[in-house]
């Protein structure tokens, strides 16, 4: 039986852009419930999640999903 490995897309997670300011893409999951792009090493980071959580909504020019499209995603 083959081993099916799920690639995970390459954005800027949310938590590492607002607590560090780390604009480097990286594979994250989608959470539905931040609404946000999550790297591996903060998907568990409960106490970072939930500080970048309040940090997010706090952000001036937070505009929803597509604030953090990158690359080709954006529209012209």
């Amino acid at each position: 039986m083959p081993i099916i490995v799920k690639e995970l897309p390459k954005r800027v997670c949310d938590v590492c852009r607002l607590l560090d300011a780390d604009l480097h893409p990286k594979p994250c999951d989608y959470c539905g419930l931040c609404d946000s792009w999550i790297c591996q090493q903060d998907l568990h980071n409960w106490m970072r999640r939930a500080r970048a959580f309040v940090a997010r909504k706090l952000e001036p020019s937070f505009a929803g999903d597509p604030n953090y499209k990158t690359g080709t995603e954006h529209d012209a």
